[in-house]
């Protein structure tokens, strides 16, 4: 299955700290993936130190991108596919961004239908500011206990969400969010919302709010549409 992986990696993409391009990983890629998989049964691997690069945004801000080594992006690869398998059944139907068959068109869509079709004319829109940046790895880790009770597989994702960036010269644990750049940080960021905003949603929509109220979600952005904007109002109060 790592093989596989590993031919999905973009070799195109910058290299991590270790300067391992795709293609020198592959050159002995039986012997490395072997090696790969005894650390990871025998608990000794470790992912090194993410890069830290920026990158301009539309508005003139940078947004921080951490740049893994190859080794440590096939592992993420692995461990998100693992995890896909496990949510995608679980994740609802409002939920639009990184997932496969989806993207900003189909959610683009959605919303259309409920502001026309529906008739849900009032609108709230939400951005969690730097959300994946954010992300309270103790309450993530919990809530994947939920579902997941393999301890081996726990600790590896443990390990890949606190794995050190450098940044500059200055080397840093990762003590909070899951890095853009990272591969692993859409689906873990998909199963954080899932659980709490699209399960909150779906359960205060049905027994607190009058008339309907739907969400639509790409990612970390969320758009709320009601049937009653007085219903809207009192949302957004909350």
């Amino acid at each position: 299955m790592l093989k596989e992986q590993f031919l999905r990696l973009d070799g195109s993409k910058a290299v991590g700290i270790d300067r391992i391009t795709k293609a020198t990983y592959g050159e002995h890629l039986d012997d490395n993936i072997n090696n790969l998989i005894l650390r990871i049964r025998r608990g000794t691997y470790h992912p090194k130190a993410a890069r830290i690069t920026e990158i301009p945004k539309e508005d003139g801000s940078k947004r921080p991108l951490a740049i893994s080594c190859t080794e440590d992006k096939l592992v993420q690869v692995a461990v998100s596919d693992i995890l896909s398998r496990i949510y995608e059944p679980l994740f609802m139907p409002c939920s639009y961004g990184f997932r496969p068959g989806l993207n900003g068109h189909a959610a683009l869509k959605a919303l259309q239908q409920q502001t026309y079709r529906n008739g849900n004319g009032a609108v709230v829109e939400i951005d969690i500011r730097k959300y994946f940046n954010t992300i309270p790895h103790i309450e993530l880790m919990s809530l994947l206990r939920k579902k997941i009770s393999d301890r081996r597989f726990l600790r590896l994702i443990a390990l890949l969400i606190t794995a050190p960036v450098i940044e500059g010269k200055q080397v840093s644990e990762n003590a909070c969010g899951c890095p853009q750049g990272s591969i692993l940080s859409p689906v873990l960021a998909n199963i954080y919302l899932h659980h709490v905003i699209d399960e909150w949603f779906d359960e205060i929509s049905r027994s607190h709010i009058r008339g309907r109220a739907e969400m639509v979600r790409y990612a970390d952005d969320r758009v709320f549409t009601f049937e009653f904007r007085s219903e809207a109002e009192r949302f957004y109060k909350v």
